[in-house]
């Protein structure tokens, strides 16, 4: 006879989520000097509180940003530390007879920490929105 037992089921959110017309829209502004990028944040703010509304309504425990404010999931970290350029190949890299944008990142001297690296400061605001929920954990993903 089968001895049946209690499963504990694990999840983990990765970090990206797709992005929102809203959020595409305000980068591609962005990038056209269309808005500032205060006012292109002021959408990621905004995208992400309804985010991490929805994964909290949807019974999560560890909720993300979504990634919202990236662009790549590996590059955007990279080029927030001193030390590191964001340079630009002569082309992307090829994935199924698609290429990517040519963006890299090059070791331009010390690798170092930096105070302002725009992913403390993403991570910090995921934290100050869940902070005062009982249960649930800010999670944020790094390469």
């Amino acid at each position: 006879m089968a001895t049946l037992t209690a499963t504990k089921l694990h999840y983990d959110i990765v970090g990206s989520f797709l992005r929102p017309e809203t959020v595409k829209k305000a980068r591609a502004d962005c990038a056209a000097n269309k808005i500032s990028q205060e006012q292109l944040m002021a959408v990621e703010d905004e995208a992400i509180r309804d985010l991490v509304a929805k994964e909290i309504d949807a019974g999560l425990k560890i909720v993300t940003d979504g990634e919202f404010r990236r662009s790549y999931w590996h590059l955007d970290t990279f080029w927030g530390f001193s030390g590191i350029e964001h340079t630009y190949a002569n082309h992307g890299y090829l994935f199924h007879d698609e290429e990517t944008r040519n963006d890299s990142a090059q070791v331009v001297g010390k690798i170092a920490f930096n105070p302002e690296h725009h992913d403390l400061k993403a991570f910090n605001f995921l934290n100050e929105l869940v902070k005062d929920q009982p249960g649930v954990t800010a999670r944020q993903s790094i390469p």
